[in-house]
């Protein structure tokens, strides 16, 4: 896979070797390196909040968010429009287990997909 520019009479190629795995030939891994491996990935949040008690909301709904790198990041997950990684899964799985609720239906739906 490459992508050419050009600047003026020079041109540039920048390659990406399908045969620089993780773990690299140079000792180091490559950091453009993606795994093929699909993962679990949640859909949708839109009844999170349904079962949680009045005084506890603001909250935990303040933590769900610090799950997310920002708060434009959860609502575009909470609507369904991104996916949510296994590892956020698993943080607000864990908080809603400290707040003693239940954790059966925290997301709308799941799918597989690349941890892309």
């Amino acid at each position: 896979m490459f992508a050419a520019s050009r600047d003026g009479q020079q041109m540039y190629l920048n390659v990406l070797n399908p045969h620089a795995l993780a773990s690299g030939q140079s000792g180091r891994a490559c950091v453009h390196y993606r795994s093929a491996r699909k993962i679990l990935l949640a859909r949708g949040m839109s009844h999170i909040f349904d079962n949680v008690p009045r005084r506890l909301y603001p909250e935990l709904r303040r933590k769900v968010m610090d799950c997310f790198s920002s708060d434009r990041q959860f609502y575009y997950c909470q609507k369904g429009e991104k996916p949510i990684s296994p590892g956020v899964q698993k943080a607000i799985g864990q908080l809603f287990m400290n707040y003693r609720l239940g954790t059966e239906s925290l997301f709308d739906a799941h799918e597989e997909g690349f941890d892309w």
